[in-house]
C-alpha cells in the first residue's frame, strides 16, 4: 500500500546542508499499522511529510497503493494524494464549530462536488466513529484536547482515506487519555481495514499499537520488525537503550561466541551471554539485560544461568509489579518483579537470568 524507495530529503540551514532522511526504505502492507519510532530530529516526521506531500524529496520514489506519487519525474501534490493526516498541533479551526471542522475536506479538498446532504451524512457518520456526533454543533475553544484530537481525526477519515498519517497525534494528552487513545485508534483503524503509519517518540505507543516498528536514527531506519522482537533482540546498543528499559554492564570478552553464546567477564563476575555476532578475545563489549528477565533466587536446572548478589535499596509498588532497584557492587540495576513476591527495602538477594535474555554490544 506504501513503498518508499531510497528516499532522501536535506535542508539548508545558514551556510550548511543537513541531511534529514537518507536512503530510507521500507514497504507498508494493505491493512497494516506501521510506526516510525525515533528520538527527536532523527527524520521521522520529515519522512512521513514527503509521503503526504507536505514536502519535496530530494531523491527516491514513493508509491500509494498503485500510483506513483514522488519520483521518476512525478509530483502529485497533497490535496491528490488518497491520504488522511493528523497532526500533533490537531490543527482544528477555532472560529468553527466541530461539524465545519469535519466537513471541510469535503468542500474544499480533493473529494468536491458532493451534495449538502451527502456531505452532512459524511460527517456524521466520521464524527460518530470518534464519539463526537453529539457535540457536532459545538465550537472547538470548548472542547479539551481529547476531543479536538477526536475533531482531527474524524476530519482526517471523512474523505474515506487509504492510508492514515499520523505524527506524534497523542503527545499533547494527559497519560490516562493517551492510553484511552492508543487503543481507540489502532481499534478504529483496524476497523475500518485502512493502512496506518504512525510517527512517535514514545516507545510505549509504538510497541503497543504496531503491527510492525522501524525504529530510526540520525536519518536511517537502524531495525524494523514486529515490536516484540524489537524490543527483545535489538540489533544494535542504540535500539536496546532507546526501546523500552535496560540494564548496562561493562564487560571484557573471556571465550569468543559458540553456539551463540559467549563468556563474558565483567566487574560482578563472569557472565554467559547471548551473541548474533562475532567477537574476540578481549573485546569490550556491553551486556544488555531487561529488568522482567531478572529472576530472584538461584535455578540450578540450566548451565549456562547467569547470578547476581545484591541487596535492595528501593521498592515501588506499580499494582501488577514491583520495581526494584538493587545494588550489585558499585552498579544499580532495575528489576521488576511479580507484586506477590516477598521482598524487602535492605535484603540481600540472588539474582538469576539465563544467557539467552542478555545480550552485548560492542562499546
Amino acid at each position: 500500500m506504501i513503498q518508499i524507495v531510497g528516499l532522501s530529503k536535506s535542508f539548508a540551514t545558514g551556510k550548511d546542508v543537513v541531511s534529514a532522511v537518507s536512503d530510507v526504505t521500507f514497504e507498508v502492507q494493505p491493512g497494516e499499522f506501521y510506526t516510525l519510532l525515533g528520538p527527536s530530529g532523527c527524520g521521522k516526521t520529515t519522512t512521513l511529510r514527503c509521503i503526504a506531500g507536505l514536502e519535496t524529496p530530494d531523491a527516491g520514489k514513493i508509491a500509494i497503493g498503485e500510483r506513483t506519487v514522488s519520483g521518476d519525474g512525478i509530483f502529485v501534490p497533497a490535496y491528490e494524494r488518497e491520504i488522511g493526516m493528523v497532526f500533533q498541533s490537531y490543527a482544528v479551526w477555532p472560529h468553527l464549530t466541530v461539524f465545519d471542522n469535519v466537513a471541510l475536506p469535503l468542500k474544499h479538498g480533493r473529494v468536491g462536488n458532493l451534495r449538502r446532504a451527502e456531505i452532512n451524512d459524511r460527517v456524521l457518520e466520521s464524527l460518530r466513529l470518534v464519539k463526537m456526533d453529539s457535540l457536532a454543533a459545538r465550537y472547538v475553544p470548548y472542547l479539551s484536547g481529547g476531543q479536538q484530537q477526536r475533531v482531527a481525526l474524524a476530519r482526517a477519515l471523512v474523505v474515506r482515506p487509504k492510508v492514515l498519517l499520523l505524527d506524534e497525534p497523542l503527545s499533547n494528552l494527559d497519560a490516562k487519555l493517551r492510553d484511552e487513545m492508543r487503543l481507540e485508534i489502532k481499534e478504529l483503524v483496524k476497523g475500518l481495514g485502512i493502512t496506518g503509519l504512525y510517527v512517535t517518540h514514545d516507545q510505549v505507543e509504538a510497541l503497543s499499537m504496531s503491527d510492525r516498528v522501524a525504529v530510526m536514527f540520525e536519518g536511517h531506519i537502524v531495525q524494523e520488525g514486529v515490536p516484540r522482537e524489537v524490543y527483545e533482540e535489538p540489533n544494535s546498543l542504540f535500539v536496546a537503550q532507546f526501546v523500552g528499559f535496560a540494564n548496562f554492564l561493562e564487560g571484557e570478552v573471556l571465550d569468543p561466541p559458540a553456539d551463540g553464546i559467549a563468556c563474558v567477564a565483567t566487574p560482578y563476575g563472569n557472565l554467559s551471554c547471548h551473541s548474533n555476532e562475532v567477537y574476540g578475545k578481549g573485546d569490550h563489549v556491553v551486556v544488555v539485560i531487561r529488568p522482567e528477565k531478572l529472576r530472584i533466587g538461584r535455578e540450578e536446572t540450566d548451565p549456562l544461568m547467569n547470578t547476581l548478589k545484591g541487596v535492595i535499596r528501593r521498592i515501588v509498588f506499580r499494582g501488577a509489579s514491583l520495581e526494584c532497584l538493587v545494588e550489585v557492587g558499585s552498579k544499580a540495576l532495575q528489576a521488576v518483579f511479580e507484586s506477590g513476591s516477598a521482598v524487602r527495602e535492605g535484603d540481600q538477594i540472588e539474582l538469576s537470568f539465563a544467557a539467552q535474555s542478555c545480550a552485548i554490544f560492542r562499546h
